[in-house]
């Protein structure tokens, strides 16, 4: 799914929701700054952050369960680093774009 405002529509509804009711949606899929809420509402002491790319960047959210030993990966790939990181938050949530 491209960068835009549909994007941003389905990261307020799948990760912040009902958050963002009634006021205008932030650019999570376009502007870096504001895609790092969306790592700070993600990230925890069981799920970090890799981002890697240059032309195409790669972002993977890697979930560790201490209990059970069990790891999952969910990442998304973006033409900028903001796109990459909304695509594996929806994946995260289960939602595919």
């Amino acid at each position: 799914m491209d960068a835009g405002r549909k994007l941003d529509s389905l990261i307020a509804q799948h990760v912040f929701p009902e958050l963002f009711e009634g006021i205008d949606i932030p650019q999570f899929s376009t502007d870096l700054n504001v895609a790092w809420k969306v790592v700070e509402e993600i990230c925890g002491r069981t799920i970090q952050l890799q981002l890697s790319g240059n032309r195409i960047w790669r972002a993977r959210f890697h979930i560790s369960e201490a209990h059970t030993l069990e790891t999952r990966d969910h990442a998304g790939l973006g033409s900028t680093p903001a796109q990459a990181i909304c695509l594996a938050a929806l994946a995260v949530k289960g939602v595919k774009p």
